[in-house]
């Protein structure tokens, strides 16, 4: 036509053909001149074609599928796609009769159908028995892990308070050795310090079993009842520190002195200091004065400092645990007996135990 060349059959089957081509049992048929001609079309790309084909061939032998008709056409774009491997809903989306082959794909136990079932059910079996074994071996290892830690967890427990027991041990040895020796030096110098130039710290603490703490009414106040300690700054020699269990007025503060001042000393306000522990009311009132003070670190620091530099001893009320506590960490002797003793020879019996 035209004076042109007339084209062939398979020119004109190249141009105009759909390019479906069949795959049946697994196997395309590459004689057929649809599949010729579509292969003739794509000869420069064939090579990623025919690898998604075979990929084709092994999902439809796999599954059986007695006969599929693939659209060649997106065959040949999905084998253009070459940042990822093609995908089975890829593959199944290049097929013409796309709901008779998924109709087959979604039998159970269509796979085990082919010509090669006995190998796929084989190793269906294999592997469906070694996931069992690997399963039992987990709950196995998890079991024997779990009682692992659970004993390691409880032997570090015990270590652990083995070792705290030790430490505490220590601290309270220590504690004890250097309360005897704060008594025994105070002991000694006893003769010469009541002569000198001292620092008297006064805590009226009753440090009883705290049965007797809590049954007491006005505990905070039975505590403050020593206040007349102050007044022994009249001799020249002395000064007090009176740590009160809770803050003071400036009215009662301001009352000693006067009432100090009449008895003719100057500025006596210069020679006393009150204080109470900053931590009073974040402790249950029945709490002992030397025990809130324990845990008052600025109310210890203030009396260090008042007293850094001079002979110091420490004035209890009744004496417990805690009193030996504060002498040690302030480092000041404790005109006091042990603990103990004291809890012994206060009592009537003990008194008697004395005169026996």
């Amino acid at each position: 036509a035209d004076g042109g060349t007339p084209r062939d059959y398979n020119q004109l089957l190249d141009e105009f053909s759909l390019h479906q081509f069949i795959i049946r049992r697994g196997n395309t048929l590459t004689n057929t001149p649809e599949f010729e001609s579509y292969k003739r079309k794509h000869a420069s790309a064939w090579g990623p074609i025919q690898d998604v084909i075979n990929g084709l061939e092994h999902l439809l032998s796999k599954y059986s599928v007695p006969v599929a008709y693939v659209d060649g056409n997106k065959v040949a774009l999905l084998s253009q796609i070459d940042f990822r491997a093609p995908t089975i809903d890829d593959m199944i989306d290049c097929l013409v009769n796309l709901d008779q082959v998924l109709e087959l794909i979604r039998l159970p136990g269509r796979r085990y159908k082919g010509s090669n079932k006995d190998m796929v059910a084989t190793l269906r079996l294999q592997a469906v028995y070694r996931g069992h074994l690997c399963r039992r071996g987990f709950r196995d290892s998890m079991w024997r892990f779990r009682a692992a830690l659970t004993i390691q967890r409880l032997w570090k427990t015990v270590t652990t308070c083995r070792a705290t027991a030790r430490i505490v041990e220590q601290v309270i040895e220590k504690r004890r050795r250097d309360f005897l020796e704060l008594s025994k030096r105070l002991k000694e110098d006893w003769q010469l310090l009541k002569r000198r130039k001292r620092v008297i710290v006064h805590i009226p603490s009753i440090s009883r079993e705290e049965a007797q703490r809590v049954s007491m009414e006005d505990f905070l106040i039975r505590q403050n009842v020593q206040m007349g300690r102050l007044t022994w700054i009249a001799s020249s020699d002395v000064e007090v520190v009176y740590v009160s269990p809770f803050p003071l007025s400036p009215d009662v503060v301001q009352y000693y002195t006067k009432f100090l001042q009449i008895q003719g000393l100057e500025h006596p306000d210069d020679r006393f200091k009150c204080v109470h522990p900053e931590n009073y009311d974040r402790f249950p009132s029945h709490f002992a004065l030397a025990t809130t003070l324990l845990y008052s670190p600025r109310c210890l620091k203030r009396i260090a400092n008042y007293c850094k530099g001079k002979e110091a001893y420490i004035i209890p009320g009744i004496v417990g645990p805690d009193d030996v506590k504060v002498s040690t960490h302030l480092k000041m002797p404790l005109l006091a007996p042990d603990p103990q003793l004291a809890a012994v020879y206060s009592s009537k019996s003990g008194a008697k135990r004395i005169f026996s």
